[in-house]
């Protein structure tokens, strides 16, 4: 729903999580180009559900820990696979969970996600414009998203990020 739909609907129900605002676009001036973390750190932020890509993941860390050294990866979000996601904190200690951080509410924290990270994976199936990936660009973090509804206007391949194919191409990236 739009702004004004969001706060009647939050009001009118008094609880806002039954309600979700969606956006069309991104203030740029909102975010900047910080520090980066010390140590190379891969991040997902988004729902944890089918639609972006989340059972995607256990295959992504898998792949990425096969290949690389030292890294972290951040998970932030919640959703029907957060059982599976959890895992993977048990399973590799370079795996961090941080479950959902509100934007509206967490600014700071959701904020520091974005920039701080060397690279924003998006292993989404569809979608029509990934407001995450554009908040990411914004904040100086390249985008590494498979490709999908809109990847186009956002990715320009080896300039701020790389459309892929598959998982696979994603960890090679």
């Amino acid at each position: 729903v739009s702004n004004d739909d969001f706060v009647f609907l939050t009001e009118l129900w008094k609880d806002n999580k039954r309600v979700r605002e969606i956006t069309f676009g991104i203030d740029i001036a909102k975010y900047g180009i910080c520090m980066k973390e010390s140590e190379f750190t891969i991040l997902y932020l988004a729902r944890l559900d089918y639609q972006k890509g989340a059972d995607r993941l256990p295959e992504l860390v898998k792949l990425l820990n096969s290949k690389v050294a030292d890294f972290n990866f951040h998970i932030v979000g919640d959703g029907p696979f957060m059982p599976q996601i959890r895992m993977l904190e048990k399973t590799y200690k370079n795996v961090k969970v941080f479950g959902y951080v509100s934007k509206e509410t967490e600014w700071e924290k959701y904020s520091s996600f974005l920039c701080g990270a060397h690279v924003f994976l998006s292993p989404i199936r569809y979608a029509g414009t990934t407001i995450i990936a554009l908040e990411a660009l914004a904040s100086g973090t390249p985008v590494i998203e498979i490709e999908s509804t809109g990847t186009s206007e956002r990715i320009m391949d080896g300039y701020n990020g790389f459309k892929v194919h598959s998982t696979t191409e994603m960890v090679d990236q």
